[in-house]
């Protein structure tokens, strides 16, 4: 299986449906209107993102299965639930699984239904959503999606065959971009650190831009990750990534400081074994979620990866994707052990200690 930006989702996934917010103009075929708009009742949480340090939107499923979105404004000390669309069929069936924020006000989320893709954006924190068509050429189940700014954004499909496709103009125009011969299948992330430059994380392979996806070019990763497969990339500027992947027996990381044209391994614990989410809140502290020998644990590096140590996280409930505004305040969603519940968690002093807030 592909390691995608939902993988640590055990659910069945046929597509991707891809929740847009970029620029200020709508796609959107149909005035937006409320299926379900209420108190938050998020169970089954999957994503956040958060566009400034007191505005987060999250995503996930309902305890009937029934995909929702909510959104805090207040640094995730209450949530309110977004409304979907009335004219997205069947939204009992919208499984939500990822959401990033170029901006307070903009932002993007992964979901499937059925086996068709599904496009939606906002302008204005989540209050409002529209359904989007892209040409039919381009309609492909997006499975991860990197701005490097309110304008500019790359989403990327893996099959059949790797597709991806960029705007630079927030959404009113969406292009193929070609990828050099030979990239692999099997895509796994990307990330954009500032307007025009991203990194894109494919199986074996590691590709950059620096034009917004009018060229990508095959970095060089450290011998040290011959077969390795990656798992995810995180960027804080235009220079500035990480990214992790895993070998037989062990997760590897890589860092660059020159916009990907040289990258150095660092050190990884020796029990951990694969990467779930990372999220960098600065050029040299990232907080990641891993699978480790024994079980899920958090992992900070404040040294862009050279090093990482364990952090304590609330008892009894396990990470499902965190995201940092800065090198120490960072705000994750969690659910238990059992599922049906969902909470989301925030530190302010880099995983030192977290509150905890039921959704």
């Amino acid at each position: 299986m592909p390691h995608l930006r939902y993988k640590p989702i055990g659910l069945a996934i046929a597509a991707i449906a891809v929740v847009l917010a970029v620029g200020g103009a709508l796609l959107a075929v149909s005035t937006p209107s409320a299926s379900a708009a209420g108190p938050a009742s998020l169970a089954y949480p999957f994503g956040i993102a958060c566009g400034s340090s007191s505005s987060c939107q999250a995503l996930g499923n309902s305890t009937s299965g029934a995909g929702l979105i909510i959104r805090s404004a207040n640094s995730g000390s209450t949530w309110t639930q977004d409304a979907i669309p009335a004219n997205v069929a069947f939204p009992d069936k919208l499984i939500m699984r990822y959401v990033t924020c170029p901006s307070a006000s903009k932002c993007l989320a992964l979901g499937i239904q059925g086996n068709h893709s599904v496009m939606l954006q906002t302008s204005n924190v989540g209050r409002t959503w529209g359904v989007v068509s892209l040409p039919k050429a381009l309609r492909r189940s997006y499975a991860t999606v990197g701005c490097g700014s309110t304008t500019q954004c790359v989403a990327a499909a893996p099959y059949p065959s790797e597709f991806v496709i960029g705007t630079r103009n927030g959404g009113k125009t969406w292009s193929r971009q070609a990828l050099p011969k030979g990239t692999d299948n099997g895509l796994a992330d990307v990330s954009c650190g500032a307007a025009n430059h991203c990194q894109l994380v494919v199986t074996q392979q590691v590709l950059g831009t620096t034009n917004g996806g009018r060229t990508w070019v095959r970095e060089h990763l450290p011998k040290s990750f011959g077969g390795a497969s990656l798992d995810a990339v995180s960027c804080r500027s235009a220079s500035s990534c990480v990214l992790t992947a895993y070998t037989a027996s062990r997760e590897v990381v890589a860092h660059t400081s020159n916009g990907g044209k040289t990258w150095s391994a660092g050190r990884m614990p020796s029990s951990v074994q694969q990467d779930l989410r990372i999220s960098c809140g600065s050029t040299k502290a990232c907080i990641g979620i891993f699978f480790t020998s024994a079980g899920e644990q958090a992992l900070r590096t404040t040294n862009a990866g050279a090093t990482w140590t364990g952090l304590t996280t609330p008892a009894g409930l396990y990470l499902s994707d965190i995201a940092c505004t800065s090198a120490t305040v960072c705000e994750g969603v969690a659910g238990n052990a059992g599922g049906g519940a969902a909470f989301a968690v925030r530190t302010t002093d880099g995983g030192g200690s977290w509150t905890t807030t039921p959704l």
